[in-house]
């Protein structure tokens, strides 16, 4: 039978595991956290609009280390590697919102949305070089676990028996 240091213990360290998960500096604008439970639905708000020779992608970063950064765009979703990520098209700006289905915790992170630009350049020489330019939205999106006391107590009786 576990005693009550032990279950104290679990039970800062499950709800402390968000603060822990997360912590990282802001990237840029407004940061808004969203709790979710895994199983969730969703869908984030993209407020970069596509103008003609742009895209839109969609970004998250994650401050640990099991988890790498990505890039969500149409290619990666038309080959279905993000099979629980669609873009929904938001006419309201000309955009495209990121909707993702059936949360888990590995979903977790920081996401924004970027518009990318396709550059040509040419330098001194006359060589021809290829870039892409992001211009990053003003809102971030911290998708953090939500945690319940009543999940915890369901836990915790069960591991009481």
């Amino acid at each position: 039978r576990p005693s009550p240091y032990n279950l104290n213990h679990f039970m800062k360290s499950f709800c402390s595991f968000t603060v822990l998960l997360f912590h990282q500096k802001l990237i840029f604008g407004e940061e808004v956290e969203m709790k979710v439970r895994p199983g969730d639905n969703i869908t984030l708000y993209c407020d970069r609009s596509v103008t003609l020779g742009s895209v839109v992608v969609w970004i998250r970063n994650c401050s640990h280390e099991s988890q790498p950064s990505l890039i969500i765009d149409y290619k990666k979703l038309e080959l279905e590697i993000f099979q629980r990520f669609s873009f929904i098209h938001n006419t309201y700006n000309n955009s495209h919102d990121l909707h993702i289905t059936n949360i888990s915790v590995s979903d977790l992170g920081l996401y924004y949305c970027a518009k990318v630009e396709k550059k040509v350049n040419q330098d001194e020489k006359g060589i021809l070089s290829r870039s892409e330019v992001y211009y990053n939205g003003n809102q971030t999106t911290r998708l953090s676990l939500e945690c319940k006391k009543t999940l915890l107590l369901v836990i915790i009786t069960s591991l009481l028996v």
